[in-house]
């Protein structure tokens, strides 16, 4: 039997773990949880880690560096449950090794680095049933995917982020509905000290969907939008199309497609040069130490996604290794 320690509203302190936190209500964890997890619990509270611990999520897609990264920082965090798709690792290319092994191998290293979560593989079609997921993540794929999937998501009121890592490049996509969450307004000591809840702000965002976000004109977008945002929003444009993800041998048509939109959307063309569309289509390989930032931004997201602690990165990001720069595309 699992002993839980309880917190009550306003306790600051939490002397058998050595946390010191302002949990919301209050609120129990199991002896062994608050001390595998007492430095993330001074950092974001009790309550936040509650959440976590009691949260699905799934991941699908295909499982290289970049899910593996994303596995092993939600699996940490302390997720209650991460599910993934047995065709993620039936997906899995050579050229997508990373630091955790194939197959049924992956779970048993995931739940070495965190007992306490619940890993398992899901077989067959993981989108059967969504509905028992706060979270679902896509890795790799094409657009055409992340389409299907978004909308299967929010049929079901399921938070959807997606990603994939491709040449210098690396970005996901982030869908969260309409999301509530909490963060901290920077107060004067005094306030704080008088009353707490003075320093704690709740806010709404609302997310577009996938299909949403790539149907807004491109002439529209602020000049803070990353140039890397319109060579991507060319390729998902072509891959929804196509149905499948775009190659090295579609140059042309990228180019003609290119073409299209300028003419419908005047002076993008120089949003959207040839090298930069030649540069995309270099090579389809993942690069780990790109994987490695976007993973660890992505996994971030996802914990904000199930906590509703910190605002949230609204709707695209892009990591590319030219600039060392990761930047929001809010579309």
């Amino acid at each position: 039997m699992r002993t839980t320690l309880s917190i009550p509203t306003g306790s600051q302190t939490f002397e058998s773990a050595g946390v010191f936190a302002m949990a919301e209500e209050t609120t129990t964890l199991a002896e062994d949880e608050a001390a595998v997890y007492d430095r993330q619990l001074r950092v974001w509270g009790v309550e936040t880690q509650r959440r976590l611990s009691s949260s699905r999520v799934l991941l699908d897609g295909q499982f290289g560096s970049l899910a593996a990264e994303v596995a092993k920082n939600l699996v940490l965090a302390g997720v209650g449950s991460l599910h993934v798709a047995r065709r993620a690792l039936d997906r899995a290319q050579p050229s997508m090794q990373s630091f955790l092994d194939g197959g049924s191998d992956v779970v048993d290293t995931l739940k070495a680095i965190n007992p306490l979560v619940d890993v398992r593989l899901v077989e067959g079609d993981a989108t059967e049933n969504l509905e028992q997921y706060h979270v679902a993540l896509l890795i790799g794929r094409d657009a055409s995917q992340w389409e299907a999937m978004n909308e299967a998501c929010r049929s079901m009121n399921v938070k959807f982020l997606a990603a994939q890592g491709r040449s210098n490049c690396g970005l996901f996509f982030s869908d969260l509905l309409m999301h509530e969450f909490k963060t901290e307004r920077k107060t004067t000591a005094e306030a704080k000290e008088e009353d707490t809840a003075k320093g704690i702000e709740s806010s709404k965002m609302q997310f577009k969907s996938f299909a949403e976000a790539l149907s807004v004109p491109l002439t529209s977008c602020g000049r803070k939008t990353p140039p890397i945002f319109y060579v991507y929003s060319l390729v998902a444009q072509f891959e929804v199309e196509r149905k499948r993800k775009v190659q090295i041998e579609d140059y042309e048509e990228l180019r003609h497609l290119r073409d299209s939109i300028c003419s419908n959307e005047n002076t993008l063309d120089t949003k959207l040069p040839d090298e930069k569309i030649e540069d995309y289509l270099a090579t389809s390989e993942e690069f780990a130490p790109i994987n490695a930032v976007v993973g660890g931004v992505l996994a971030q997201e996802a914990l904000k996604a199930i906590s509703g602690k910190g605002e949230p990165l609204n709707n695209f990001f892009f990591y590319e290794l030219d600039t060392g720069e990761g930047r929001v595309a809010a579309i």
